[in-house]
């Protein structure tokens, strides 16, 4: 068991800035979580990325250290830069992916049809400023702005601002009320306005 130890650990000193890229990823990326062995193999290519940035920090401090001496480069210094560029580098994966921008750019190529986030999300992105009239399962319906939607509609929740309830053709104040939370699985379909 010890020998199994002693190979394993380092093996994964090596993987961990991966894990740790896909882990802040995923943290902040408002999208599914994939299959472990999806996972697994993000983090794979994550931490083969990563020690290609961190060689070349190491080469450019080696350079910068013939002129100015900052230190010696050691295993932690590896180790720091790693797990900075691991966090570094799950955060801007989930940036991009929030925003929509390297899907947006493959959109304007013709690459894909496809968004970052599933289609409800990017809708309710592309439509954020515009006001909604939500239509329950009951068939009652609100109109108002959406200010949070959820990530899964039958366990999550819309969060509507300025609440006005539709009697008729007349929408109706909700009077000292600010916001209404809806659970998602009340919620037949909703209808963005101009």
């Amino acid at each position: 068991m010890e020998g199994l130890s002693a190979e394993v650990i380092p093996v994964l000193q090596q993987l961990m800035p991966g894990f740790l890229a896909m882990i802040v990823f995923y943290w902040f990326a408002e999208i599914p979580k994939p299959a472990y062995f999806e996972k697994i193999l993000q983090a794979l290519i994550s931490t083969a990325i990563i020690q290609v940035f961190v060689s070349a920090t190491e080469s450019l401090c080696y350079l910068i250290g013939n002129y100015i001496n900052f230190g010696v480069w050691s295993e932690a210094s590896t180790s720091w830069t790693a797990i900075g560029y691991a966090a570094f580098m799950g955060g801007i994966l989930a940036y991009l992916c929030n925003n929509d921008i390297a899907f947006s750019i493959a959109r304007k190529l013709n690459l894909t049809t496809r968004a970052s986030q599933s289609d409800a999300i990017h809708v309710y992105k592309q439509m954020a400023a515009h006001s909604v009239i939500i239509h329950f399962t009951d068939g009652r319906r609100m109109m108002g702005y959406i200010d949070a939607f959820p990530n899964d509609r039958q366990t999550g929740i819309y969060l509507i601002s300025s609440p006005h309830w539709i009697d008729g053709e007349h929408p109706v104040p909700s009077p000292g009320t600010h916001s209404y939370m809806i659970q998602g699985a009340d919620v037949q379909r909703v209808e963005f306005l101009n």
